[in-house]
């Protein structure tokens, strides 16, 4: 579905009172600079002439002064540095047809450079140049993304993406950033002996944030509107919800699997990871916890970007309200569109890493990372507090989870119960988890590591989660017979921890 030529010239509208908010907004904190600045040259001047004296104080304090606004104030040339492997027509046709469809139903033209980052987010921007001005379209699109979205939810965001350019948005973005970023400049310049004068420099930091964020989050709507028409609104609404539900999920997978991995030396499979960790039982209930949460009572703050989800979803449906809804498309995964997901994954590792590094990664599937990764770092973890716990027997846990502040004095990591904070528990448990997950894996104990899931001991029968030990024993999951048991059949009973992991 294209625009038809009442709502191009609606936009346009729109975007010309957005541009005219902009410009007052750009020319009053521009004036507010070179007022304050020629303020700080009359001091000394009105000195000179009036008091017939010149204190070399003053002199400095206001030159001092006028340099650092002007300096903050002067327009920066946008260097621009990919943010991932450049993507091409050629090596992935299914995505750059999809994008060309919609740039033509949005009555706009395609970006220039396309790019994969390691996010899980879809962006347009006009990049280059100065203000702006003499820059290309530029698009980003998030790896994580393609996992979590179908075609048709991809289309909609890409469609959203490109509402960004229709409004003008990504136009009128550089105007905006340059102006935050001289006022952030601004400020931290004259932080230390200018401190007052950056006061009024404040005040209108804080006053064009609230403005300009309340326009971020009208080109949001407007974003959303003109993707629901081209791309239909519930299939907006579904890629909206998979994304704020995933969203929070990737930054600790990212984090907590994929680069302990990396750091490792070697490349595990990114996005069938990422798909495992979404259903893990650990990480699934907490994703549809936060989705309720924003569903229900989500609420735009005066100064973010982007409306609340349910704000969006609401405005959306009530702009869709008497459209015929569209047939459900078979929910074709956005991944497909690509043909070798595996070289894409790879790319983007090398993308971010320099080149000694990326020679030395190899691809490896998560069953071994428990071996390469963990493993060696429960081993280092341990060797390096061996003189704590040394003599610790595995029959002592239970009495010391009872009271989980004993075992930080125990480990000789806190003085006394009465001063030993939560961190010092938590460093307890760690600890404990590592020494007794390598004194099981020495008893020939194996165990998984998949992503989001709870690391699992077991052998003939016999199964403990050693890195939950402590929070199960003081709980009562685990009871004082069930611990003496399984000590004895495992053979954690046979020596101190210490010696049974070495």
């Amino acid at each position: 579905m294209r625009l038809n030529t009442h709502e191009v010239q609606v936009h346009r509208s729109t975007f010309r009172r957005r541009v005219l908010s902009a410009a007052l907004l750009m020319v009053g904190f521009y004036a507010l600079a070179l007022v304050v600045a020629a303020a700080l040259l009359y001091l000394p001047y009105a000195e000179w002439r009036y008091v017939d004296r010149l204190d070399l104080r003053l002199l400095f304090f206001s030159g001092a002064g006028v340099i650092a606004i002007l300096a903050a104030i002067t327009p920066r040339v946008d260097r621009f540095e990919a943010p991932g492997p450049l993507l091409t027509a050629q090596e992935h046709p299914g995505l750059f047809r999809l994008i060309e469809e919609t740039a033509h139903a949005t009555a706009q033209s395609a970006p220039t450079q396309v790019y994969l980052i390691p996010d899980l987010n879809a962006w347009v921007a006009q990049r280059g140049g100065v203000m702006g001005i003499g820059g290309a379209r530029m698009m980003g699109v998030g790896l994580p993304l393609l996992q979590v979205l179908t075609v048709a939810e991809f289309r909609a965001v890409l469609a959203h993406e490109f509402g960004h350019f229709h409004g003008g948005d990504t136009a009128l973005g550089p105007w905006i950033y340059n102006t935050r970023s001289a006022i952030g400049r601004t400020l931290q310049n004259l932080t230390g002996q200018h401190g007052l004068i950056g006061k009024p420099f404040e005040w209108y930091g804080a006053f064009f944030l609230r403005i300009t964020h309340g326009v971020s989050r009208d080109q949001e709507y407007a974003a959303d509107a003109l993707a629901a028409r081209v791309a239909g609104g519930e299939a907006l609404v579904s890629g909206l919800k998979a994304i704020h539900a995933s969203a929070a999920a990737f930054p600790p997978y990212w984090a907590n699997e994929v680069v302990p991995a990396l750091e490792t030396g070697i490349r595990p499979p990114i996005l069938a990871g990422f798909r495992s960790f979404l259903s893990s039982p650990d990480v699934a209930p907490g994703i549809a916890a936060h989705l309720e949460k924003e569903l229900l009572s989500g609420v735009s703050d005066p100064l973010d970007t982007h409306p609340a989800l349910k704000d969006r979803i609401e405005a959306i449906r009530l702009a869709t309200a008497s459209s015929a809804a569209p047939a459900s498309p078979v929910a074709v995964p956005a991944v497909s569109l690509f043909p070798n997901p595996d070289q894409l994954e790879e790319a983007l590792v090398d993308s971010l890493l320099p080149p000694a590094r990326r020679a030395t990664l190899t691809a490896a599937a998560w069953t071994e990372v428990g071996a390469r990764v963990w493993l060696p770092r429960w081993k280092e973890l341990v060797s390096n507090n061996r003189a704590r716990l040394c003599g610790l027997q595995a029959a002592e846990l239970f009495t010391l989870a009872v009271t989980p502040t004993s075992l930080p004095v125990r480990l000789e990591l806190a003085s006394d119960p009465a001063v030993a904070s939560r961190r010092h528990v938590e460093e307890s448990c760690l600890l404990i988890g590592a020494v007794v997950a390598v004194a099981l894996h020495q008893l020939g104990f194996g165990f998984t590591a998949r992503p989001g899931e709870r690391i699992v001991f077991t052998r003939d029968g016999l199964s403990l989660q050693p890195f939950e030990l402590i929070e199960q024993l003081h709980a009562g999951v685990l009871s004082a017979d069930w611990w003496t048991a399984f000590c004895r059949d495992s053979g954690l009973d046979r020596a101190d921890l210490a010696s049974l992991a070495a």
